[in-house]
């Protein structure tokens, strides 16, 4: 995307840096970082006049960290930003652990219904449907449709059992 790497986004990776390796931040690296930003800001708009919104959107995120760690440490009145003491920051990554837990049960929950919906479709369809859902398998089609589970009970209702192994075989 860049050429050559732009303010915002060297400030955005010490403010990474700093957050992993819990270091700290006087109030001059802050202001510091949030002039690099500004800059970054800036030249991020020309890239979205040519059609690259998406640095303007990353540089703006970062701006809006930093003046937010900026005024943290204002309003906190303490001479370095302390990420432990930050709510904002507890409360932004206690929102983004419950966001991925949703989203993990979500996709549990549509996995077993997808496993208890093939397992009745395999018990409607019977045991002489066994060999036709092996040999999907075998090809790869391991997630079937509805339509798919239709398809075997029509195979199996209208082919004898020799007719269907010799097919799958």
């Amino acid at each position: 995307m860049w050429r050559i790497e732009p303010d915002w986004n060297r400030s955005y990776r010490r403010l990474l840096a700093y957050l992993a390796a819990d270091g700290t931040l006087t109030a001059g690296a802050i202001d510091q970082a949030l002039a690099d930003v500004h800059h970054g800001l800036r030249a991020a708009g020309r890239y979205a006049e040519a059609g690259d919104e998406s640095a303007l959107a990353h540089a703006a995120l970062a701006h809006q960290e930093w003046q937010r760690i900026r005024d943290e440490v204002a309003t906190t009145g303490r001479e370095t930003y302390d990420q432990d003491h930050d709510l904002a920051l507890r409360h932004a990554r206690t929102a983004a652990r419950h966001r991925q837990d949703v989203a993990d049960r979500a996709r549990d929950a549509a996995h077993d219904a997808r496993q208890r919906t093939d397992a009745a479709h395999r018990q409607l369809a019977g045991s002489a449907a066994g060999p036709l859902y092996t040999a999907l398998a075998r090809a790869g089609l391991h997630t079937l449709t509805d339509g798919d589970h239709q398809a075997v009970r029509e195979l199996t209702r209208h082919l004898d059992a020799a007719t269907v192994r010799q097919v799958t075989d």
